[in-house]
């Protein structure tokens, strides 16, 4: 991942369920800056050191340059969970804000892994390595950098093979 999707992706993270505009009054900057943000464009230090002191987060981390252990990043998830639902049930979000509520549900709902899934993205991945070859490879590199605990998981099952264990 770039790190302007990872500075998006880390925005997106710390935005929540709040609309940009909400979530820039937090901060004390501009909504349309949070819109900017929010598309991977990277701002300016000033702003970058306002959305940090108002979320706690380094301004590496909220670059995509510094990342979180998977026990930090699994905190962090649960804090803005936590930060999210409590600003749904003090309605601190107008009507207009909490209208995309239910399509963020349906979205966290598809969001389970399933064999379609799975299958898209092995297609994606065939596709990809016809025009841009050594692409497989790459990503299998990428993915286990991202999960490395699926690497663990992988390491385990080879070896439990190896010693004719079922699985």
């Amino acid at each position: 991942m770039t790190q302007v999707k990872q500075h998006a992706e880390r925005m997106k993270i710390l935005v929540g369920v709040a609309t940009p505009t909400a979530f820039g009054k937090k901060c004390g900057v501009n909504g349309k800056t949070i819109q900017k943000t929010l598309k991977g464009e990277i701002t300016s230090h000033a702003v970058l050191e306002k959305i940090s002191i108002a979320t706690g987060k380094s301004i590496e981390w909220i670059l995509g340059i510094e990342s979180l252990s998977t026990n930090n990043q699994k905190n962090l998830n649960q804090q803005i969970a936590k930060k999210n639902l409590t600003i749904i049930e003090n309605s601190e979000l107008t009507t207009e804000e909490t209208e995309h509520l239910p399509m963020v549900r349906q979205y966290r709902d598809l969001a389970q892994m399933d064999t379609d899934t799975l299958r898209e993205i092995q297609t994606w991945i065939n596709d990809t390595e016809r025009i841009r070859p050594g692409f497989t490879g790459w990503f299998r590199l990428e993915f286990q950098n991202r999960f490395p605990e699926f690497n663990e998981w992988k390491t385990k099952i080879i070896k439990k093979q190896a010693n004719g264990e079922n699985l």
